[in-house]
């Protein structure tokens, strides 16, 4: 039986590790990114509060009809709700400038 011989370029094999380390996510990066995310969400979800008791108060709904409006409103202009939410405030605060004016 004929021996196999391998020969192995060794610059290739360091290209490859530091391939593998850059493809490794950083976890302090990894930690902000998410950060990030959740700040997002959590932003997202004050305007959403803000607009359903905008809607409850003005037009006499329940939160849960509050919540469907936009919702609704969201998919059917396929907007995201916070989105929606912010439309609905600055139509508000806009009201009360014009009449403010007046």
């Amino acid at each position: 039986m004929t021996p196999i011989r391998l020969y192995i370029n060794i610059d290739h094999v360091a290209t490859v590790r530091q391939a593998r380390r850059t493809d490794e996510p950083d976890p302090l990066e990894a930690a902000r990114m998410e950060n990030e995310a959740l700040r997002r969400k959590l932003e997202s979800r004050k305007l959403v509060d803000r607009a359903k008791g905008l809607l409850m108060t003005r037009l006499g709904m329940s939160e849960p009809e509050a919540f469907r409006r936009i919702q609704k409103t969201a998919m059917d202009t396929r907007k995201p709700m916070a989105e929606v939410a912010q439309a609905l405030l600055l139509t508000e605060e806009m009201g009360h400038a014009r009449a403010a004016k007046l």
